[in-house]
């Protein structure tokens, strides 16, 4: 049959027209196949990666759908949980997750850089605007010590132990995620990274301090050395340095890294990004002993002598 190129002309623009209708339409139309459900938009996500996550949960059927529209206005969108109860347009999506329409009643918490797997847990258990306990915490956050990312939270009053869980975990991938091509070159595994930045964040408290930190330590547990790390008898006793004794430093344990070299089982503490950092980029040096002195300074040295030396010095 013979179409003539007046009719092809005519054709393409059915085609194009119809093309564009549904281009539109794909705008201002709920997704087929809904089910109530809530989704979390942690802090500090992209627009982009907030649309791909509504198209997964079938809250849109295209990403581009809510992702163009607050592109295009260059908005900025609200972390939260949002609760979706019924179909909603894509457009009507985008608007809510620039206002923060959260339909739900929110719940802010905050997870101090260091805190352990019990200190979260306690946090959550002590607040009343937050149906989780303790025990339910500790039991969902079981096995993920150290990739528990402390930050800040907005959560929904109904948020499940596992919800919790799984949010902090996502922020740690990505806040961490950026650094795993600096990982990567390491001799080191992503676990060992993370349990020697839980030492060096409650060892030390400024970047560049920790920097020099995590050089002492890498260099002790390359060459063998037990770390001597007293920040661990935080969380195997409860004790601060000063106030740890002979006896406790035998204490029987694979934590303990005074009487086992290398690393401790697990992180001691779910340390913050700046830790992690200083712990991935150390500053290079000879260093292999370090203290805290009665000034509050930390004093390095290369030999033992030089450290004993500072210990006669800056220590009562």
């Amino acid at each position: 049959m013979y179409i003539s190129y007046q009719q092809l002309v005519v054709w393409g623009g059915v085609a194009m027209c119809a093309v564009g209708c549904l281009f539109i339409l794909s705008f201002l139309l709920p997704p087929p196949n809904f089910s109530p459900q809530t989704i979390t938009v942690p802090s500090g996500q992209s627009i982009t990666d907030t649309a791909q996550n509504l198209a997964e949960a079938n809250l849109v059927s295209f990403g581009y759908t809510v992702e163009a529209p607050l592109q295009l206005k260059q908005a900025t969108i609200q972390a939260g949980t949002y609760k979706f109860s019924q179909p909603e347009t894509p457009l009507a999506i985008a608007r809510r997750l620039q206002t923060g329409d959260f339909r739900t009643e929110q719940t802010e918490i905050t997870i101090p850089e260091g805190s352990t797997r019990e200190d979260i847990a306690n946090r959550i258990g002590d607040r009343s605007d937050i149906a989780v306990t303790k025990s339910e915490f500790l039991s969902a956050s079981e096995g993920y010590h150290g990739y528990l990312f402390p930050d800040t939270y907005r959560l929904a009053d109904d948020v499940t132990a596992e919800e919790i869980v799984s949010v902090m975990r996502e922020n740690f991938t990505r806040k961490v995620g950026p650094l795993k091509s600096n990982i990567d070159q390491l001799p080191y595994t992503l676990d060992q990274v993370i349990t020697m930045a839980s030492l060096v964040q409650r060892e030390a408290a400024d970047y560049q301090t920790r920097r020099r930190v995590a050089s002492v330590l890498w260099s002790r547990f390359d060459q063998g050395k037990p770390l001597q790390v007293d920040a661990v008898f935080a969380y195997l006793l409860g004790k601060a340095s000063s106030e740890l004794t002979r006896e406790d430093l035998q204490v029987d344990s694979p934590y303990n890294l005074y009487k086992n070299v290398g690393l401790p089982p697990t992180p001691i503490a779910n340390p913050g990004l700046a830790a992690i950092k200083a712990t991935i980029n150390p500053i290079q040096t000879d260093d292999l002993y370090y203290l805290t002195g009665d000034d509050g300074e930390f004093h390095f040295a290369e030999t033992l002598d030089e450290h004993n030396e500072n210990k006669r010095r800056y220590m009562e």
